[in-house]
């Protein structure tokens, strides 16, 4: 058996999907016999919870504050909050100091905290998006950034198939990739190999942050209201939504494994944000025919969005999850 590693695990605080991407990594990580370590913010706590209620957890990780804007221009709003994200990433790695020299944490594997990185640990980067798209005129600065806070990371994963039939477009694929780059295939706590028949019944599956999780919601009410049709509406949060639904519409908080792969499979008929968790969730569970409804002014899931309509979408392969050494 090889030596037994003490690895922390930590995704950042926006939305579920990069807690719930982490989930396959983490498993593999226990079955390989290391000694595991989470640290999340709510509500990516609380989902974390109901797949590793006995993992060891580290409290105070500081939590990235950034207020999503109502409306279409995400760029504006970023800048006006990169001194509180750069202060948030400085208070993340002091954090992580300390939790090092308590913890003997050995290895960090970190989803998009660029502060979570030590010059005693193995540093493990899960990304998507190497090269964001921060649109004209901050592109280039955008991909400076990028790359500076990726510099301290000793490995790079990128959960997509290598090569041209992929799924994240350039968002991970360039001529000249960093030698740090490890594309290790699309990951999902969803995947399952049950066959479900089909039930007419329509998929709302919630995702991402307020308001636009909530937005998503009454966009797909309206365009169901005039359906007869079972409607499920599916969040991995606990929290109901504010209006009232319609009598055919049932919520349900807090589905998720097995009973969210069945449901998903069930469907007729899927209506989801483009976030890339969820895609890579639909991908590997077979699932091609989705309404999808990029968040309006997030560049990456319109790209996404387009990508995808021009692409086709390469046939899901089997589920491989590295072992961290």
């Amino acid at each position: 058996m090889s030596k037994q590693l003490r690895i922390l695990f930590s995704p950042l605080n926006w939305g579920l999907g990069h807690a719930s991407r982490l989930v396959p990594v983490i498993r593999q990580a226990v079955n390989d016999g290391h000694e595991v370590f989470l640290a999340a913010n709510s509500p990516a706590d609380k989902l974390w919870l109901q797949y590793f209620p006995h993992l060891q957890r580290i409290e105070n990780l500081p939590a990235y504050p950034f207020q999503f804007p109502n409306h279409r221009y995400w760029q504006w709003s970023m800048m006006r909050q990169t001194p509180v994200l750069s202060h948030t990433i400085h208070l993340e790695h002091r954090w992580l100091a300390a939790s090092v020299r308590q913890y003997g944490i050995t290895h960090t594997v970190s989803d998009n905290r660029y502060g979570l990185w030590h010059p005693k640990c193995k540093n493990i980067l899960l990304t998507h998006q190497p090269y964001p798209l921060a649109g004209t005129p901050w592109h280039f600065a955008g991909m400076m950034v990028a790359r500076k806070l990726m510099r301290h990371f000793n490995e790079i994963w990128i959960p997509d198939y290598a090569g041209e039939n992929n799924l994240s477009g350039a968002l991970s694929h360039r001529v000249n990739n960093d030698s740090r780059f490890r594309y290790i295939g699309p990951l999902s706590a969803l995947y399952s190999n049950y066959f479900q028949p089909k039930k007419n019944q329509t998929l709302v599956l919630l995702s991402g942050p307020e308001p636009w999780r909530s937005r998503l919601l009454e966009e797909a009410l309206h365009e169901i209201k005039n359906e007869n049709t079972p409607v499920m509406i599916a969040g991995a949060a606990a929290d109901a939504p504010t209006k009232p639904l319609p009598f055919h519409a049932t919520y349900q908080p807090l589905m998720i494994g097995d009973a969210l792969s069945r449901c998903i499979l069930e469907s007729s008929k899927i209506i989801a944000r483009c976030g890339y968790s969820t895609m890579m969730d639909l991908h590997l569970l077979g699932v091609r025919e989705v309404v999808w409804k990029p968040t309006p002014g997030q560049i990456e899931q319109e790209y996404l969005f387009r990508w995808m309509k021009k692409n086709n979408a390469p046939k899901p392969a089997m589920m491989t999850v590295p072992s961290i050494e």
